[in-house]
């Protein structure tokens, strides 16, 4: 029947795995293809060892308005215009945004191509010296194949649902979510949100494994960071209610502040959980 099937398929044995395996390490050796989808920040990739991999589910935490959003649609943008080689074609990317509108995310993605200010943007007051820049930004971005998914609290089965749906029309590369603790959760804990959190992100997980693609999470911290001291750097408990154990890549966005002037001195990307690699 299809259960067994389905089995079948994912059971293989010893010899045949490392077959294909061989097959795989022999490509990236002589054709140096690239082992996951890069992120673009060169040192994040080293760090990944070349960037988001298939099934893998890797988180960018922060607190509330620290540049969650900002850095995933960074990756977001990176991931689409990635291609292996000049003849294949770009990464297609879904992102479900259960946060912010469609136009809200594409303003952010025109403000990050074009350099111009995100308000002057959206209002329609940019200088008339920018147009040059603004008409080239919205053609690099209409070049991409990115699927934006705005609908608010959904579930990690309609997530499962929309990526079957999307990967039948075209082929699905990788999909990022913002952000796990506004997501409804597929069963009631009881005000266990600990648990919730943990499932929910095990849900992505499996998501990413049964399409073998990766998956983007954004998620919050919670405010025991700040109490610590302005400067704390964040650690794996410092997570909103959990949601870091099916986790794989685990990243925080810190930002040093001097604490005299009161403004950033500079801001880390600290890698705090890598299942296959270095933190």
């Amino acid at each position: 029947d299809a259960m067994a099937a389905g089995i079948r398929a994912r059971t293989v044995t010893l010899s045949e795995g490392l077959i294909a395996l061989d097959r795989k390490i022999e490509d990236r050796r002589k054709n140096g293809k690239k082992l996951g989808i890069p992120t673009g920040l060169v040192d994040l990739d080293k760090k990944l060892g070349g960037g988001a991999k298939d099934g893998d589910l890797l988180m960018i935490s922060a607190r509330p308005g620290k540049g969650k959003t900002s850095l995933l649609l960074q990756l977001c943008r990176n991931a689409a215009m990635y291609r292996e080689g000049s003849l294949e074609p770009r990464k297609r990317v879904v992102f479900f945004s259960l946060e912010m509108s469609q136009e809200q995310l594409q303003l952010r993605l025109l403000a990050q191509i074009s350099g111009i200010d995100y308000q002057q943007l959206e209002s329609g007051t940019y200088p008339e010296s920018k147009e040059p820049t603004y008409i080239a930004a919205l053609d690099e971005l209409a070049q991409l194949d990115i699927v934006i998914d705005d609908t608010p609290a959904v579930t990690p089965a309609y997530v499962g649902a929309r990526l079957k749906i999307l990967n039948m029309e075209k082929k699905v590369d990788i999909f990022f979510v913002d952000s796990l603790n506004l997501m409804a959760s597929n069963v009631d804990f009881q005000n266990r949100t600990d648990l919730a959190m943990d499932q929910k992100a095990m849900d992505l997980k499996n998501i990413a494994r049964s399409v073998n693609i990766p998956c983007w999470v954004a998620h919050q911290m919670n405010r025991s960071v700040e109490r610590r001291s302005e400067n704390a750097k964040p650690i794996l408990s410092d997570l909103a209610e959990g949601g870091e154990r099916p986790t794989d890549v685990v990243i925080f966005i810190w930002h040093k502040v001097d604490e005299i002037k009161n403004v950033i001195e500079r801001s880390e990307l600290c890698v705090e959980k890598h299942r296959n690699g270095p933190t």
